[in-house]
């Protein structure tokens, strides 16, 4: 479980150089928050972000990735998982919505989730979650865009409400409180809460 949140290099799937694109947001944040490892956009159209190259696949890029962190509509991701374990990819986090809170359809692209995971063993947190913050080295997931609003500490939570785990936040910092880390679960897919609580009971920090 440590490899999730002390990822060497992160590609962020589901970035255009639009405006209003919610993947660059997550680019933003880990910029901001000083993440201390390579970051990579990828977005099927390319182009470029902030004169960040947009590669069209994880395919593309050249170099080993350890996490990916996408944001696509719901029926893409099966495929993009696929590319994931084709290229070596074996943690991920699923922010996008759309799966079984909306219905059956929903419900089957998850099990889709699931035989590629298998197929590939890649351990995901999502979907449907607002992703993860690390302190301690600046990786910061949300698609909402951020300021560094809470300090370094030794508090972390689990909420699988990404609305209700940034409210939480807000409060930490409030009471001068320091975070450690941070996990919005979503629909616990893949990784469950009581797997992050085990995780997070052993962490040093």
């Amino acid at each position: 479980m440590r490899e999730i949140f002390y990822p060497n290099s992160v590609a962020v799937v589901g970035v255009s150089s639009k405006s209003t694109n919610l993947g660059r947001n997550i680019v933003a944040n880990l910029v901001e928050f000083g993440f201390e490892g390579i970051v990579y956009a990828v977005g099927p159209s390319g182009g470029t972000i902030a004169t960040r190259r947009i590669y069209q696949s994880v395919q593309d890029i050249p170099d080993r990735v350890d996490l990916a962190v996408v944001l696509t509509p719901a029926p893409t991701i099966p495929e993009i998982l696929e590319q994931c374990g084709q290229k070596g990819i074996r943690w991920a986090v699923v922010e996008t919505a759309g799966f079984r809170e909306y219905g059956e359809k929903g419900r089957m692209i998850e099990e889709e989730m699931l035989k590629v995971a298998e197929k590939y063993r890649i351990r995901f947190i999502g979907p449907n979650c607002i992703g993860i913050i690390n302190m301690e080295n600046g990786l910061s997931l949300p698609f909402t865009r951020l300021k560094p609003f809470v300090k370094g500490g030794d508090v972390s939570m689990i909420s699988q409400s990404g609305g209700i785990g940034i409210s939480v936040l807000n409060h930490i910092a409030n009471e001068g409180l320091g975070l450690n880390k941070f996990v919005s679960a979503g629909n616990m897919l893949n990784i469950g809460a009581e797997e992050l609580l085990e995780y997070m009971i052993e962490d040093p920090g």
